[in-house]
């Protein structure tokens, strides 16, 4: 289920959020009904759930690279549009998705889930010039989990700031520093209500007629069939 806690900045139930898939992600949505959560040190960056200070990621790498094997993160962005830098980065061919949402009912999605799920808005940072002291300061509040601080997830460098991005969490707690590390998943499926989840279904721009029957007749065998369908029109022509 969706919880509060300090050290995480959840954003106004009525924000716009977007996720860019491919075909074969969006199948495995709908079919399995989850959203899939990527442990936090199995993404391209990184610096992924580092403390977002270089310094300290120099001298302290392995107690924070422990923690960030047990947290996972499902990507959300925050957007009143959609963004032509997503739809290129996100989504690996031209029959490609992306689901629009508010975060009321992204959250009210995931009520049925027995995880306990957090979300926050991403900060970003410049990782060489970050204070010590100002990173304390915005967190003093955030909680530990058995002596683990786990607010690092909600930083990314400023090199991403385009994305503009909402992060759902979990945290394997409590958190463990002796953990075999063989042992953690890789990735977490959490149980979530399509029918709260989904609000638009926009196709890429590049997608042809045939992609928006597939998504028809997919989403027909799920009863999700009352859907608004979009193809973007996002570089379409002067007419």
């Amino acid at each position: 289920m969706y919880k509060t806690t300090n050290g995480f900045y959840p954003p106004d139930n009525n924000t716009i959020v977007w996720r860019y898939i491919d075909f074969t992600k969006f199948v495995d949505l709908i079919n399995s009904g989850t959203l899939y959560f990527q442990r936090a040190d199995r993404f391209e960056d990184p610096y992924e759930g580092l403390y977002p200070v270089k310094a300290i990621i120099d001298t302290e790498f392995k107690e924070y690279d422990i923690v960030r094997k047990q947290t996972f993160v499902n990507c959300w962005s925050m957007a009143d549009n959609e963004s032509a830098a997503l739809w290129k980065i996100y989504s690996d061919s031209k029959n490609s998705i992306a689901i629009q949402t508010t975060f009321d009912r992204l959250k009210n999605s995931i009520e049925g889930a027995e995880e306990n799920v957090y979300a926050s808005v991403v900060r970003y940072k410049d990782y060489n010039k970050t204070d010590f002291f100002g990173i304390i300061n915005e967190n003093i509040w955030a909680p530990a989990h058995r002596g683990a601080t786990v607010f690092p997830i909600i930083y990314k460098r400023t090199s991403f700031s385009f994305e503009n991005e909402l992060r759902m969490i979990y945290v394997n707690t409590p958190v463990k520093y002796d953990i075999d590390e063989s042992k953690i998943e890789g990735g977490k499926r959490i149980k979530v209500d399509l029918e709260k989840l989904i609000d638009k279904i926009h196709l890429s721009p590049y997608s042809e007629q045939w992609f928006r029957d597939l998504i028809i007749g997919l989403l027909q065998k799920y009863e999700l069939s009352h859907k608004e369908i979009i193809k973007s029109n996002l570089f379409d022509g002067l007419k």
